[in-house]
């Protein structure tokens, strides 16, 4: 899945295949931590553990 945008969930079909596959939890890995990976992290923390 390609993303343009800092938070992974934007625009994207992220939070609908990981509710699909019933994901209770999700692994972040990158090298921008301060960037992409935060904004993601409190999105994801935002939507309520998905």
């Amino acid at each position: 899945m390609q993303t343009t945008h800092a938070n992974s969930f934007y625009h994207t079909k992220l939070r609908k295949v990981l509710n699909e596959d019933d994901v209770q939890s999700i692994k972040i890995y990158g090298t921008q931590t301060e960037f992409c990976v935060d904004t993601t992290i409190k999105m994801a923390h935002g939507l309520g553990g998905l």
